[in-house]
């Protein structure tokens, strides 16, 4: 999954003028323009100026420029060696390059340094350690997060999908009622829960969950595999067809085995 990167490019570009740094999206050139501005004050002084070793690694992140990102974000860590968001930003890169190990060193970094909230760094290892199968460890993470920040949906949806993957369907359904506690309008709980529902032979409240899930996000193609597998378990072929179709336009492959099954 991703992570929320802690960005101080917003900041930075208050510098250009507070029409760009006011927008939601930033474009391909606004972080250019932060890569040539980073650049020239290091090469004025890269001491005095090592903060821009940070906000030109997140830009480089962000045109997926990841060798010269990583790059600096180990020049800034070698100047300032306990900075908790700096390893939580390289960490994101490193899970995202695939170092997975050294993902969680990062994260494990940032909890040990941090000296606020640490629980988007709890969460972001145990999410490492889930997509490792690691998941006692991940299992842990997502309990401390969770003490840090009751509200944390990403970690309540995560432990919930823990579950489905160990095939605990029964442990995994009340991770998902807490995160539609918080909020009912989570697709990826609605989905998730209907699936585990579904595993355990309560079609009706599964699919309850999935005509939520299709009202807020008709096109979302995990929302309608789910709804292709219901149909799918009920025997009903055109129905199951249609949604797994729907599923497949928008990336997501059926999930049934028989791959011919639509055929």
């Amino acid at each position: 999954m991703k992570f929320k990167f802690l960005c101080v490019i917003p900041l930075l570009l208050l510098s250009f003028g507070a029409l760009v740094a006011q927008q939601k999206h930033y474009t391909r050139e606004d972080y250019l323009l932060v890569i040539k501005y980073s650049t020239q004050k290091l090469l004025e002084d890269s001491l005095k100026n090592e903060e821009y070793f940070k906000s030109r690694a997140e830009a480089h992140y962000a045109v997926e420029d990841f060798k010269n990102a990583l790059k600096d974000f180990n020049s800034y860590l070698r100047l300032n060696p306990k900075d908790s968001y700096t390893y939580y930003n390289r960490g994101i890169l490193k899970n995202d390059i695939g170092s997975f190990d050294g993902a969680i060193q990062d994260f494990s970094a940032a909890i040990k340094y941090s000296s606020a909230n640490p629980s988007d760094f709890y969460f972001a290892r145990g999410s490492v350690n889930q997509s490792l199968k690691h998941y006692a460890k991940a299992i842990s993470d997502y309990n401390i997060a969770l003490k840090h920040s009751p509200d944390n949906k990403d970690a309540l949806n995560n432990l919930g999908l823990l579950f489905i993957e160990k095939k605990d369907f029964q442990a995994a359904v009340p991770w998902f009622d807490k995160a539609l506690k918080l909020n009912s309008d989570l697709v990826n709980s609605l989905f998730n829960r209907a699936y585990a529902l579904i595993e355990l032979g309560r079609g009706k409240e599964a699919l309850a969950d999935l005509e939520h899930a299709l009202a807020i996000s008709p096109d979302n193609p995990y929302a309608n595999n789910y709804m292709g597998y219901y149909f799918y378990v009920q025997n009903e072929k055109q129905e199951a067809c249609r949604y797994f179709k729907i599923a497949a336009a928008n990336g997501a492959s059926p999930i049934i085995s028989d791959k011919t099954y639509c055929e």
